[in-house]
């Protein structure tokens, strides 16, 4: 018994793959069963369905629809603040060497000046003002440095008195 393969649904969505028998040459259609199975398996070859494009098999959850999803933990791991205060360190030692080489050479700059006057160094820096910053929106007038965009990249060493 020689069997051929046929194509029914041109559909999208389905594609449905019967098998015909060359003696009868008719086509059984499956009875029922999920997806199609038939009643009889040796005249149905196989029944698929492209699952990806099938819009009533997979329904997005709400989750799914806000676009990108950037969670971000509320704070910092301690890798992080390590590579914060290593940020810090990174920055005053490149302070210290533009002032040691303008020193050397018999000139100054006001900016080094005013850096050494109003920033403090990581060493001096409390730990509130090295992991978290100032932010009027916020019920206690602080945030996590984190949450700043571009916070690597970005110095935030100086907030307001008292807060």
């Amino acid at each position: 018994m020689s069997i051929s393969i046929l194509r029914i649904s041109k559909s999208p969505y389905k594609s449905a793959l019967f098998a015909v028998s060359q003696k009868s040459e008719s086509i059984e259609r499956p009875t029922h069963g999920p997806i199609g199975i038939p009643t009889s398996s040796t005249i149905f070859l196989a029944a698929t369905l492209r699952f990806s494009q099938h819009p009533a098999m997979f329904k997005p959850t709400n989750a799914l629809f806000g676009g990108l999803l950037w969670k971000t933990p509320w704070r910092l791991s301690a890798p992080q603040k390590a590579r914060q205060r290593k940020r810090l360190r990174a920055v005053d030692r490149v302070v210290d060497t533009v002032s040691a080489a303008l020193e050397r050479n018999g000139h100054t700059t006001k900016a080094v000046k005013r850096w050494y006057a109003e920033m403090p160094r990581e060493e001096e820096m409390l730990p509130k003002d090295k992991y978290t910053l100032f932010d009027k929106k916020e019920k206690s007038y602080r945030k996590s440095i984190h949450k700043l965009p571009k916070w690597t990249r970005v110095s935030q060493r100086v907030n307001p008195p008292g807060f």
